[in-house]
């Protein structure tokens, strides 16, 4: 309950408190009041641009490591956000370019779209064909994502007083990237906040704070005015926002061997998905021919898979072993759908009663632990294992 409590309450204080700061500055701010600081710009933006870069490397290396897609998804979307933050501020006006504000304003805006766009890819499930498809190119996708973006903000930075011409009217209403952002963020938001309250995982909770905060930062980008108070407050949330995803790897490490176990734990598929994932198109017909029979029978293999994966993790046993003891080899499953239903006839004879039913109840309890021993014995070959 406490969970489900703060799972909600943690982001939720943290966008009430930074719109409500926002509101309350902009209204009472004297109209002309401006902190026109581009050194000091600079700096907080290179500070924001360092910790989202560190936190990328991170968890691109458990990426590879792990060869995880959703992983690689989260690392290209703190390296956008790093590099485009670091192009709004190269381009502030009076720094290093000059004149102009569509630039650093259209970096600014874009570093945070791009960026909740890629924490929504990290949220889809796996399944999906657009992510499949971009697994197949995991191993390219970083550098040459990195490539790309480094490459444009050169180009960017070299031709700062024609892009400014060329963008010197919206190409779109304020409101699409706010729209764009809070769809991406909202989304991630739901998916994580739905881990963290099955696992408890602080990083979980920590992409749910981080995402609430890239909404309000581009609120304030959007519709704030340039060098007031208010508009200076969005430097702040961001910070925050990469703070906070920071804080939760931080807390997430402690009592992992490496960033790569952590990861592994983060991303790692539910029960369900390993049971599902491993099982080949023969058994999955022995097993559904054998469901049909029974509805006691359909249940109970799901229910005997999931004891043997408790039980292996109460056991300490490895999670390349766990794996296996909820799929196990092909022969094991056969084992598990044959087991299932003799159970099946045993369960009735055991609501019979009388001495025929207490000797079936008997037999049920032994199969139960054999059926367990069967799956942990069974682990050396699940496709997944690492």
């Amino acid at each position: 309950m406490r969970t489900k409590l703060w799972s909600w309450l943690a982001p939720g204080l943290l966008i009430g408190i930074s719109l409500g700061a926002f509101f309350a500055i902009d209204k009472l701010s004297h109209p002309h009041a401006k902190l026109e600081h581009p050194v000091g710009h600079f700096y907080i933006v290179a500070i924001v641009s360092l910790l989202a870069m560190l936190v990328s490397i991170a968890v691109g290396v458990a990426g590879i490591k792990l060869r995880n897609v959703n992983i690689t998804f989260l690392s290209i979307g703190f390296i956008s956000l790093a590099g485009l933050f670091m192009l709004h501020g190269l381009s502030t006006p009076g720094f290093v370019v000059s004149e102009g504000r569509a630039l650093p304003a259209l970096a600014g805006s874009l570093s945070v779209v791009i960026a909740s766009a890629w924490v929504f890819l990290s949220a889809l499930p796996t399944d999906l064909a657009v992510v499949r498809w971009l697994s197949r190119l995991q191993r390219a996708l970083l550098p040459a994502w990195s490539a790309v973006l480094a490459l444009g903000i050169l180009l960017a930075v070299a031709n700062a007083g024609r892009m400014e011409r060329l963008l010197s009217h919206p190409a779109a209403p304020h409101w699409v990237p706010c729209a764009l952002t809070a769809a991406f963020c909202l989304f991630a938001m739901y998916r994580y906040r739905k881990l963290y309250v099955m696992t408890r995982f602080p990083i979980h909770l920590g992409i749910v704070c981080s995402s609430g905060l890239l909404i309000v930062s581009i609120m304030i980008m959007v519709y704030g005015t340039v060098w007031e108070a208010s508009w200076w407050l969005y430097h702040f949330t961001l910070f925050g926002s990469v703070l906070i995803m920071v804080g939760g790897v931080v807390v997430q490490y402690i009592g992992q061997p490496s960033v790569a176990g952590l990861f592994k734990t983060l991303f790692r598929p539910d029960p369900r998905g390993l049971i599902e994932s491993s099982i080949s198109p023969s058994v999955r017909s022995l097993i559904a021919q054998t469901e049909n029979k029974d509805a006691y029978t359909a249940g109970h293999n799901y229910r005997v898979a999931m004891y043997a994966l408790r039980l292996a993790e109460h056991m300490g046993v490895q999670p390349r072993m766990a794996a296996g003891a909820g799929a196990g080899r092909h022969r094991a499953r056969c084992r598990q759908a044959v087991h299932s239903r003799r159970s099946a006839e045993q369960a009735r004879q055991a609501d019979a009663g009388g001495a025929g039913g207490h000797r079936a109840a008997s037999r049920l309890r032994v199969q139960s632990v054999q059926a367990a021993r069967l799956h942990v014995r069974g682990a050396g070959d699940h496709p997944l294992a690492p």
